[in-house]
């Protein structure tokens, strides 16, 4: 084991945060897109998923 405390890290891990923000929005968007009404922008989620992995690896860089 790496680390004892792991649970307590995962809970202050930022990129982990936002790594699973970014798979569920992965995850949503065909669900979404199935339901969705036409005015909506195919390419909304996948924008906002962009720039979620974006910022994860702009976190881990700092």
């Amino acid at each position: 084991m790496l680390v004892h405390n792991w649970r307590e890290v995962l809970k202050r891990a930022w990129s982990v945060r936002l790594l699973a923000f970014l798979l569920f929005i992965i995850a949503a968007e065909p669900v979404y897109l199935f339901f969705a009404a036409e005015w909506v922008a195919k390419s909304f989620y996948v924008r906002l998923a962009m720039s979620a992995l974006k910022a994860r690896f702009n976190l881990r860089r700092a």
